[in-house]
């Protein structure tokens, strides 16, 4: 039996107020509950390397979904593999990025085993991310974030 399904693009501005519009976008698109998540990590790790847009597309086929951000800029290491990264790692079935180095992209399934993350998981996640963006001794020389990382490794 063949799987039918749909495809959207939407370009949005690579401004990180855009973020909620993403979210608000793929809600209503896909009715994977980890989506609009997942997208707005996505688009805030592609947003962060400078480009001035960024193209999402959605596809679907089935019981599973492929979201994707990419913009006009190649990725560094921190964007790429991220804490927003781990997010998306933990939340979709597989993950990874363009082979331009300029996107990434997460594959989601309905038919996934629910529970793999935790709010407690994804809470700690959340503070990391947070102060690793204003951190500049972040990751080699402090304290605090060390303390937030160990967070993490526990909540798993």
């Amino acid at each position: 039996m063949s799987e039918t399904g749909q495809s959207w693009r939407r370009e949005f501005k690579a401004h990180p107020a855009e973020a909620h519009h993403v979210r608000e976008w793929v809600g209503i698109r896909l009715d994977h509950p980890d989506a609009s998540q997942v997208a707005h990590e996505l688009f805030v790790s592609v947003v962060s390397s400078g480009t001035e847009t960024v193209l999402m597309t959605l596809s679907t086929a089935g019981s599973r979904a492929r979201v994707v951000a990419a913009g006009s800029v190649e990725l560094s290491l921190l964007q790429s593999h991220g804490p927003g990264f781990a997010i998306v790692n933990a939340l979709s079935v597989t993950s990874g990025l363009n082979t331009d180095g300029q996107g990434l992209w997460a594959h989601l399934d309905h038919e996934r085993e629910a529970g793999a993350v935790t709010s407690t998981y994804l809470k700690a996640y959340e503070k990391l991310y947070e102060h690793t963006l204003k951190c500049r001794a972040c990751p080699g020389n402090c304290a605090e974030g060390t303390a937030l990382r160990r967070a993490v490794r526990e909540a798993r």
